[in-house]
């Protein structure tokens, strides 16, 4: 095994091995060593000779370093030891060396002079000499690129004898050993910076300019990716947008590359900009005005991104007449309209889609409810006198807000409750409107019983919740009664919650049976009334009436829907099963002409059967109605016909 020899050891084997009895004047070599410092501080003593234990320098392969180290090859110097016999004298002895490219033309040797240490007499009456020296401290990859290389190394020595240079024998070659120098890391650039859309996935990063072998990705969502630092498992020079996936927010990536043994680089940094998606917010204030003189400012709430304009339209949809008002703050003011405007705002986050903002009508508006008092047909209670049936309503907060009373039939052409305000229709008045109607979220409508809400038109696009009353007829704890819905959205049980779940009934023309709706509580969940649709429903099974729960105490039960109000034409699909009959419903808040009900459907037999059982009774539950021009199907009722 080779080992590291010292100074002291080397005296010692040289001494115990060489020694000469020439006669002759001679002087040479016996030992020689490269001394160098490889990645350590220690030093090396490489064998020239090949004769000792130590590290063979001919034909070693020296290791990899990295380009611009200053540790990896360090020239100490060398030693010598030599011999002198009879009488010639050795003056000097040097070390060269030489580093060049593998395969390629050498340069000029660099002379190392090794100066004497020690000498002891030999047996050829001279002297065994050591000389040395180890203190050069070359860097010998100073300067050196990235590529393979030989160091070639030769010694010599000035004598007195022999010609006057003797040299270090290698059978006539010079001592070479070989390197490699990597180049040092180099990041490169990631080309690719983009901004996008929350939730969208980028275009693919790009690696550029670098040296050495991509080991990984990473990302962070900061730019100097001291913190929250992912590795991304990718060794090639594009990292794709797939890969990447989609983002929410800004990301930052980089390559960390490395060249050989040579520590890593990370390239620069590029940043996925991500912009939050876009939300167009909506304007807070509600304002209505009697006449063209008016002002007021909107604001601009819940928004994401930045406003890009306003705009305005005489109609709520921005169909026709827009016009862009360039201003990008939050509020926007106006005056003196002539009519109601309608405004939003045109909002834009980063590179994300342009939103509009929630629509927000500033309704100029002759009709409008002031509220002085209750009555509807004061024209002191409305800024433009009392509204007729071609006009446009709205009702708001006042002080005092409309009844419409008994015995009163009144006509509006459209009609808008605003500001949580209430109107009631009471039992026994009409309210008739010509057009659509609107009830703004915690605003009502109420209906009393035998009240009525008439639209005209076959076609009225009404939004918001209302309430009907409607009362069933002195009833028993187990009696039922036929009901049908005036309203979308009214669920089943919800509408008689006290009601034994399994007497919900629906009625089946073919087999010309009442049918259980509901097994248990949690399948009546959901279901709601259908239109025109009638529903067998029994009373409920309690009450606080005295006397009711026993069965000898009767009440009238309120039937209370609450939806968004039916208007216009409806038809029902009936079906020509058993007896022929089908139970259907009247689908309005107001009644319906029996006349001109059989006058629409030419089908039928002329003949409208209203029931209403009294439970165990053995009379008939039915009421029968042709088409007396003078009789109406009240809201809220249901009947059967054949």
């Amino acid at each position: 095994m080779k080992r590291l020899l010292l100074s002291l050891n080397l005296i010692l084997v040289f001494s115990a091995i060489f020694s000469t009895n020439a006669s002759a004047q001679s002087a040479g070599f016996n030992e020689t060593f490269l001394v160098l410092r490889v990645n350590s501080n220690v030093d090396l003593y490489y064998d020239l000779n090949a004769n000792t234990p130590n590290f063979d320098f001919n034909n070693a392969n020296l290791g990899t370093f990295c380009q611009g180290s200053t540790t990896g090859i360090v020239f100490k110097g060398a030693e010598h030891n030599v011999y002198k016999c009879n009488g010639c004298d050795l003056q000097s002895t040097r070390l060269y060396y030489r580093v060049y490219v593998t395969g390629t033309t050498p340069g000029a040797f660099v002379s190392n002079p090794i100066t004497y240490e020690s000498g002891f007499a030999n047996g050829c009456n001279g002297q065994d000499q050591k000389w040395r020296k180890v203190d050069y401290n070359t860097n010998v990859l100073a300067g050196l690129a990235g590529g393979n290389y030989t160091m070639e190394v030769y010694s010599d020595a000035t004598v007195t004898c022999a010609g006057g240079i003797v040299y270090a024998g290698n059978s006539g070659a010079n001592y070479k050993a070989t390197f490699t120098v990597n180049s040092t890391s180099v990041g490169g650039t990631v080309s690719g910076a983009q901004a996008i859309c929350a939730g969208s996935t980028p275009a693919d990063l790009t690696l550029n300019g670098f040296t050495g072998n991509i080991t990984k990705w990473q990302k962070s969502s900061v730019s100097d990716f001291s913190s929250n630092v992912t590795d991304i498992a990718n060794t090639s020079s594009t990292l794709s947008g797939t890969q990447i996936g989609a983002l929410s927010a800004t990301t930052y990536f980089r390559a960390v590359v490395t060249s050989g043994v040579c520590s890593s680089a990370n390239s620069s940094s590029v940043a996925v900009t991500v912009s939050p998606q876009t939300v167009g917010g909506t304007i807070v204030e509600d304002y209505q005005f009697c006449n063209s003189t008016n002002s007021g400012t909107l604001t601009l709430n819940g928004y994401i991104g930045t406003i890009v304009k306003w705009q305005s339209a005489p109609v709520s949809d921005f169909s026709s007449g827009v016009i862009d008002i360039a201003n990008t703050t939050a509020t926007q003011s106006f005056s003196n309209l002539t009519g109601t405007v309608y405004y939003r705002a045109i909002v834009k986050s980063g590179v994300c889609a342009v939103m509009p903002s929630a629509v927000k009508a500033v309704v100029v508006n002759p009709n409008i409810w002031l509220g002085l008092t209750t009555n509807w047909n004061d024209p002191a209670n409305w800024c433009g006198g009392v509204p007729s049936a071609t006009d446009v309503v709205s009702i708001g907060a006042a002080a005092n807000l409309p009844v419409i009373q008994p015995g009163m039939s009144l006509t509006t052409g459209s009609l808008t409750i605003t500001d949580n305000s209430v109107v009631t229709i009471v039992s026994g008045s009409s309210l008739q409107v010509t057009n659509s109607v609107t009830v703004n979220p915690g605003s009502s409508l109420v209906l009393q019983n035998n009240a009525n809400l008439i639209q005209s038109g076959a076609v009225n696009v009404n939004s918001g919740a209302i309430t009907v009353h409607r009362n069933s007829s002195l009833l028993f704890r187990q009696d039922y009664t036929l009901w049908s819905s005036p309203v979308s959205g009214q669920e089943i049980q919800d509408f008689s919650e006290n009601t034994v779940i399994g007497r919900f009934y629906t009625y089946n023309p073919v087999t010309d049976f009442y049918e259980a709706m509901f097994t248990n509580l949690q399948a009546s969940n959901g279901i709601n009334f259908e239109r025109g649709k009638g529903y067998l429903i029994r009373m409920p099974n309690g009450h606080p009436a005295q006397g009711y729960v026993e069965g000898t105490t009767a009440i009238n039960f309120d039937g209370k829907f609450t939806g968004v109000p039916y208007s216009g034409d409806i038809a029902v699909p009936l079906t020509a099963g058993a007896q022929g009959f089908n139970a259907i419903g009247n689908p309005y808040p107001s009644p319906v002409s029996i006349q001109a009900f059989f006058a629409a459907n030419q089908g039928l037999n002329g003949t409208i059967y209203f029931w209403r059982k009294t439970n165990g009774a053995n009379a008939s539950a039915y009421a029968t109605a042709t088409a007396d021009p003078l009789d109406y199907v009240p809201a809220g009722s249901g009947s059967e016909n054949p």
